[in-house]
């Protein structure tokens, strides 16, 4: 057993804490970063996950653009549909509400959160990064005080400077619940990541297997699977093209119009869909393909916009922020 797993396991809260304080030297070290030099951070970031330079002057590679996209590509928008709670009004003004799943609550103050009127089955969700969430299938083996801690320090922490990822900046970090969707006909709840390159969707990551580890797959739009992969192993099922794959597609094609890049993700459970949520920096620009030129043709899907200064926006709005 890893020393990580060991102290989750035995020791749950002073995981807690461990955990709180690795992203918080994190934070640190990428807001000095940051405010020093974008650029810099980003080429850093690029070369510690791949062991080369990146080139940012002129990116052409999936992954180089990203990370240019990252300091030199900005919309208002990206606050908005980065926010797991704010990013339902973006649906819902794209005529797209009855895709959000049930929302059972929103807190910014964590301390307000009445678990006793909770149903029996939901997730807790950060609104502001990627990543931290809370399913709670039984109630009875949630421990609220770790549960209080872990919301806490998710809500505490400004995760736009881990990856360099400006769209999760927010003055008012929270904490989302939903109703746990489920999918009891396959056994596990797919994940389809539609990949939109300014405005059109092009392929879909389709994730499996999350219970164990995971698996994902490329399926073009015709649903053919793809003989390529990024950074996780290939599953090896055999997975029929959703019954709503059709609808996704429009669905993904209307949310993502006038975005250089972004990924829209969908559930779809007994032939309905639901929005999971838009991301715009797949991977943070840190994942490998394979084979190694899917990252280039990727790369040539992608047309850059005019130039902005993000991090310059973030920084002023931190200043207000206080």
């Amino acid at each position: 057993m890893g020393l990580k797993k060991a102290l989750k396991q035995r020791f749950p809260y002073l995981f807690e804490i461990y955990c709180f304080l690795i992203m918080r030297l994190q934070i640190i070290r990428g807001k000095r970063m940051l405010r020093r030099s974008p650029q810099m951070f980003a080429e850093q970031l690029y070369e510690n996950a791949f062991g080369k330079k990146a080139d940012l002057q002129e990116p052409k590679t999936f992954n180089e653009k990203l990370n240019w996209l990252k300091i030199n590509w900005f919309d208002e928008r990206g606050f908005l549909c980065a926010n797991k709670y704010e990013v339902r009004k973006f649906v819902e003004e794209k005529g797209l509400g009855f895709l959000l799943n049930e929302l059972y609550g929103y807190w910014e103050d964590v301390r307000a959160i009445d678990f006793s009127a909770l149903p029996e089955r939901y997730v807790l969700k950060s609104t502001h990064d990627s990543g931290h969430l809370m399913p709670v299938t039984d109630p009875s083996k949630l421990n609220e005080r770790i549960a209080r801690f872990r919301m806490k320090w998710w809500t505490s922490n400004d995760y736009c400077f881990i990856a360099g990822e400006w769209p999760y900046f927010t003055k008012k970090p929270g904490i989302v619940c939903e109703r746990f969707i489920e999918d009891r006909t396959h056994g596990e709840l797919y994940d389809y990541k539609f990949f939109c390159f300014n405005g059109e969707p092009q392929y879909v990551f389709f994730c499996s297997d999350r219970k164990n580890k995971v698996k994902a797959d490329f399926y073009d739009m015709q649903w053919q699977k793809m003989p390529f992969r990024w950074h996780y192993e290939n599953s090896d099922k055999t997975v029929e093209k959703p019954a709503c794959f059709e609808e996704m597609k429009q669905y993904a094609r209307t949310l993502s119009e006038d975005f250089p890049f972004v990924r829209v993700d969908f559930y779809e459970v007994d032939g309905k869909v639901y929005f999971g949520e838009l991301t715009f920096f797949h991977g943070g620009g840190t994942g490998e393909f394979h084979p190694d030129e899917i990252d280039r043709l990727f790369g040539d899907k992608i047309c850059l916009p005019q130039k902005n200064d993000p991090w310059k926006i973030v920084f002023e709005r931190m200043e207000d922020k206080k």
